[in-house]
This record gives C-alpha cells, sequence and structure tokens, in this order.
C-alpha cells in the first residue's frame, strides 16, 4: 500500500479528516441511509440505486486511483485492482449495495493503513524540530543568527543557557550541564566542558558553551536517528516480502480465470450413480406437487 495520500512530513489532523478515510465515511453514510430507506420503502429503486451510484466512486477514488496507478506504471495488478474488479462484477449483477458495501468497507480499512503510516512519520519527523532551526555563529569574533541548515564542520558557534544544540560538535570554550535526553533517553543532565562531544538537540542547562560543528545539519546524530527508524520501517520482513510476491502471481490469476469452477473427483463407487440415467422423481416431495397431495 502506497503513501501517497501523506506527504513527507505525515498527516496532522483528526482522523476522520483524513482523505482517504473522510472519502470513506461519506460514502458509508450515504450507503446506509440509501440502504435503511429503501428497505423501510421510503426510497424508490431507483433512487436508491442512484445513491449506490455515488457512494462508489466517492468511496473508492483513493485506492482505486492507486491501483491504477501501479497497473500502468508498474503493470501490477494489485488487490486494488481485485477489488475494483468485484465492485464492477457485483454491479454488472444488479447487486449496487454490495458494490457499494465493499468500497465503504475496504476504503476503511486501507483508510486506516495509510493514517497509521502518516502519523507514523510526522511523530518521527516532529523529532527534528528538536533541533533549533538558527545558530549562532562566531564570525571574525561576533556572533551571527544563520540558519542552522548552513553549518558546516569547522564553524564555531555559541550556545546560551536554556537554549538546544543546532548540530554535532565539541565544546570549545565553557562548561554546562546538558539534557541528552531528546538523543540518548537520560533524564539526568550530564556535566560537560572543554574537549567534550555534544550532540544535537541537547539542551544548555546553565553556562554559555562556544562548540566547533563537527557535523552539518543535515548529517547530525538526530537526522541519522530519524533516517535509521524511517529505513527500518521500509525494510520489509520475510515474511511480507512472500505475501507480496505471493499476491503479485495470485492477483493476476485471480482476476484472469475466474471460469467454470473444477469439478472434484467423484468418491470411489459413486462414477455409476453419476452416470445412471437420471429418473423422474416420485414421492410427497415430488417436484410439481404439493405436500397435501393436491
Amino acid at each position: 500500500m502506497s503513501n501517497g495520500c501523506a506527504d513527507e512530513r505525515g498527516y496532522e489532523g483528526p482522523w476522520w479528516g483524513f482523505p482517504p478515510l473522510r472519502n470513506a465515511l461519506i460514502a458509508g453514510t450515504i450507503t446506509a441511509i440509501a440502504f435503511a430507506l429503501g428497505r423501510a420503502g421510503l426510497l424508490a429503486p431507483a433512487f436508491e440505486t442512484a445513491a449506490y451510484l455515488v457512494a462508489i466512486p466517492i468511496g473508492a477514488w483513493h485506492w482505486a486511483r492507486e491501483g491504477l496507478e501501479g497497473l500502468v506504471r508498474e503493470r501490477v495488478v494489485g488487490i486494488e485492482i481485485l477489488m475494483l474488479a468485484a465492485t464492477v462484477g457485483a454491479g454488472a449483477l444488479g447487486l449496487w449495495d454490495e458494490a457499494a458495501a465493499l468500497v465503504v468497507l475496504y476504503g476503511i480499512a486501507e483508510g486506516f493503513e495509510e493514517l497509521t503510516f502518516a502519523r507514523t512519520r510526522r511523530a518521527i519527523r516532529a523529532l527534528l524540530d528538536l533541533a533549533p532551526k538558527q545558530a549562532r555563529v562566531l564570525r571574525d569574533g561576533r556572533e551571527a543568527l544563520v540558519p542552522a541548515e548552513t553549518l558546516r564542520p569547522g564553524d564555531r558557534f555559541v550556545v546560551r543557557p536554556g537554549e538546544a544544540l543546532p548540530t554535532d560538535g565539541v565544546i570549545v570554550e565553557g562548561h554546562a550541564a546538558l539534557d541528552e535526553s531528546p538523543v540518548t533517553g537520560e533524564s539526568v543532565p550530564v556535566e560537560k566542558g572543554p574537549g567534550e562531544k555534544v550532540f544535537a538537540a541537547s539542551i544548555n542547562r546553565t553556562g554559555a558553551l562556544v562548540v566547533e560543528a563537527t557535523a552539518a545539519f543535515a548529517d547530525n546524530t538526530l537526522s541519522k536517528i530519524i533516517h535509521l527508524v524511517e529505513s527500518a520501517q521500509e525494510r520489509k520482513g520475510r515474511a511480507q516480502e512472500w505475501m507480496e510476491r505471493f499476491g503479485r502471481r495470485y492477483s493476476p490469476a485471480a482476476g484472469a480465470g475466474p471460469g467454470r469452477p473444477p469439478r472434484s473427483p467423484a468418491p470411489p463407487g459413486c462414477s455409476a450413480a453419476r452416470s445412471a440415467p437420471s429418473t423422474p422423481a416420485r414421492g410427497p416431495f415430488a417436484p410439481g406437487r404439493s405436500r397435501r397431495g393436491g
């Protein structure tokens, strides 16, 4: 499942406002109302079908688009294409209520999956907000406020009490108690002085420090942690890889060959019974004869 509905910063907002879930809920509401009114006899069949025809494209918009993009760009028949085929098949049989229910249920399931991925990505990316966006760099003996992204190894910057470090470095001047919990998880501040290493996002609790950067903003410890977590998220386990390989073969086979169901082999001794000519049924439950003998 792709995360096309969630940008690289993730999703921030109520769960019902997440686009795939929002569409599925709207489609579900339309379907439920139409179904209830239709069964109560308050809605004509034509209008009930029209309501289902409105709900289906709303609920299927996100996942059907992703399935078609995968089919066109990657030549992959995914589960979305199978669900789309099932929806079309139910509609062709006149079962529009079932087609709409299928779209809604699958849309809700996919929506929650994407929402979880988007929120996880946002939580990871929020770690970057722990590091300041600006740094007090020493230039010709004076402090200059510059974007933290411009820091390079060898630059010297000042960190005042209460401020966080913009990147990794080595203390050149000063002593301070640093809260390194954003990086190490250790809640007790650590006393550090000249020559000792410090990490991005660590909070200076006491004295002012002059630090020489040892890593650019994009290469500091915090950025590496985020990169490792995101890489671990995207890495697939053996079971998942096997399921995806199986799905790439199963989906086209399931979509291409419904055909006639295979006949099971006859148990021993039943072949003669199958080949024997059938005789008209007689008795009280014969077709065309009522149980009262009429």
